[in-house]
């Protein structure tokens, strides 16, 4: 399918939408009839952040947190040890696809370990973590082999990156990316997990996330990083409303509570779908009073939402790249790096540079840093997303090849792109000292 856009959020939209339905078959699992699975599956279709993880590719997008709680209520409901296996696989992937899963595991360990310990006495369960460990075998490896580096990578980005820590910024944030009316039912969610008769079996799901919500505000903690945790969570507090409006007759607000979600999610999609123009959706913010949350020291100011301006200005910044390279002298672009200053400016020049005829990027941020100079000495340089005044620190010679500036782009796409001569220390002996991680 190529790397269209179409072909890239396909797949995405079908993630979404599989989650979605799972968490309404959850709450069917959790004996939650039409209305509490209609209600949970409305939460999640339309929670800001499920449909923003459902339309682009980022490493927010964590469905396998889901297919464990739905294999362990099934577990705890029907009394099935050989699920364990099952689980052992969900995890295992969700594992290769981010290290946050080990949140989700731990807080699933402690939950059984105080109110279902009999389970580890079972061999299933302990072959299902066999099989975790060996299908995310191949990033295992790769972290002992690299020093266990997202490590030094989780540091960095707390350091350099982070916001301080706030609990009530934090559980703010939460209502906004779950969606404002989602507030009572994963309210009674966390109430359906640890207090009611009807959820008490299933008491472990509430304690893994607790002990989730506990260590994100110990280690300062994105707010985002929880989000993979509420589908359960709203599946469960779906099938508690549902319970109470039985209990006090009042199943007539079932219809309008449904109508409600749809109204509201429909209301607040343009924040999590880019659906507006930029200014148009500068207007709606305004009108909302609401400008996007804010996870990081970049995306304080920012005039749309970095989500947003992330996806703008990729090919005015690559065609600006290869104005610069048609500026070298013909016989020196073989010796001429490209190197960007994250891995974002190196990977637009890898994606869509090819029509240019420009050579890969390299650079010292991320996995870019593990994958080397490719060769380079320094003699030319094409510096993307380095200021000529710094630049002058290390080269013979720097000249402004050419200048960015697209409106609602982030900072790392506008700006100059230089051409900087005879780099000294060479490449290769500066190499190390640009390993960066935030």
């Amino acid at each position: 399918m190529g790397d269209s856009l179409f072909s890239i959020r396909f797949f995405l939209a079908l993630a979404h939408a599989g989650l979605v339905v799972l968490t309404g078959l959850t709450a069917r699992n959790l004996g939650g009839e039409r209305f509490a699975q209609a209600l949970a599956s409305l939460s999640v279709l339309l929670a800001p952040v499920f449909l923003l993880c459902g339309h682009f590719l980022t490493t927010a997008l964590e469905p396998m947190w889901t297919v464990c709680a739905f294999l362990l209520i099934l577990i705890l409901r029907d009394h099935r040890p050989k699920l364990w296996l099952w689980f052992g696989v969900a995890a295992g992937i969700g594992l290769l696809n981010k290290h946050s899963m080990v949140f989700w595991g731990f807080g699933v360990v402690l939950g059984l370990l105080l109110t279902a310990r009999e389970e580890f006495r079972s061999r299933w369960i302990w072959s299902g973590a066999g099989l975790a460990l060996l299908v995310a075998l191949p990033t295992l490896l790769w972290e002992q082999q690299h020093h266990w580096v997202t490590l030094q990578a989780l540091r960095e980005a707390r350091d350099f990156n982070r916001l301080p820590f706030s609990l009530t910024n934090f559980w703010l944030t939460q209502v906004v990316l779950n969606g404002h009316l989602s507030l009572p039912v994963w309210l009674a969610g966390i109430f359906f997990f640890l207090i009611s008769k009807t959820g008490r079996r299933y008491q472990a799901i509430g304690i893994a996330f607790l002990a989730v919500v506990a260590f994100l505000t110990l280690e300062n903690g994105k707010a985002y990083y929880l989000s993979a945790a509420f589908p359960v969570i709203l599946a469960g507090g779906a099938v508690q409303i549902s319970e109470w409006l039985n209990k006090w007759q009042a199943r007539w607000l079932r219809p309008a509570l449904l109508a409600a979600f749809a109204i509201w999610g429909i209301f607040w999609m343009p924040m999590a779908l880019p659906v507006l123009s930029p200014p148009s959706l500068i207007r709606y913010q305004n009108l909302l009073r609401f400008h996007g949350s804010v996870f990081e020291k970049s995306d304080i100011g920012a005039e749309i939402p970095t989500y947003f301006s992330n996806m703008i200005g990729w090919p005015e910044l690559v065609q600006a790249v290869a104005q610069a390279y048609q500026r070298v002298p013909a016989a020196e672009r073989s010796q001429t790096a490209i190197l960007a200053n994250n891995y974002a400016q190196a990977a637009a020049v890898d994606l869509l540079g090819s029509r240019y005829g420009l050579p890969k990027a390299i650079s010292g941020h991320e996995n870019y840093w593990f994958w080397g100079p490719r060769g380079y000495t320094g003699e030319k340089i094409i510096g993307i997303g380095y200021s000529p005044e710094d630049a002058k620190r290390n080269c013979a010679n720097v000249e402004v090849a050419a200048n960015v500036d697209v409106p609602y782009a982030p900072d790392w796409v506008n700006g100059p792109v230089i051409i900087c001569s005879n780099l000294k220390p060479t490449l290769r002996e500066l190499w190390p000292n640009l390993q960066r991680f935030h």
